[in-house]
């Protein structure tokens, strides 16, 4: 039972450091096309 919930955790955190590295990379797309400025 412990090592199912270490492979889940570790297959979340994966998971969840995919999902950062996209949306960095669409804030970043956003903030090139000038999106951040019409934030203000």
């Amino acid at each position: 039972m412990k090592n199912s919930v270490m492979i889940d955790s570790q297959s979340a955190g994966r998971e969840i450091q995919t999902v950062l590295s996209q949306i960095r990379f669409v804030l970043s797309f956003l903030g090139s096309s000038g999106y951040s400025i019409n934030c203000k």
